[in-house]
């Protein structure tokens, strides 16, 4: 059983962003709020806590892997886990995933069947 998640989306492609809202919302998610830049993520971050964050890794001034190392953060600070999604056109390798800390990495593009799948992979 998927639990409804409250979504954050943060990639600098507004297309994107439309089509990750989409996939959410036809599998019952709610989209709380998509923004196009790391900063803005970490202020929404902080004050909408989402239960979920995709995470586009090319993003302007500071990338992906910023913000997942800040989310990680502030749940440790809070004893609280937030699930990362992070999507990026590079694949890396499982020692890279790692070191970013998310729970799952989409290569692009990300379409409903992967981020299915990621959801999936929480409830395991």
């Amino acid at each position: 059983m998927i639990t409804m998640e409250r979504v954050l989306i943060v990639d600098d492609s507004p297309l994107n962003r439309l089509a990750l809202k989409r996939y959410f919302l036809q599998m019952g998610h709610e989209v709380i709020e998509m923004v196009g830049s790391a900063e803005e993520g970490k202020e929404k971050f902080l004050e909408l806590k989402p239960t979920l964050v995709t995470i586009d890794q090319i993003l302007p001034n500071q990338n992906g892997t910023q913000l997942a190392r800040f989310i990680n953060s502030v749940d440790r600070q809070n004893n609280t886990k937030t699930k990362l999604i992070m999507i990026s056109s590079d694949p890396l390798s499982d020692a890279q995933k790692r070191g970013i800390h998310v729970d799952f990495y989409i290569i692009k593009p990300a379409t409903s069947g992967k981020i299915e799948e990621a959801l999936n992979s929480f409830t395991n």
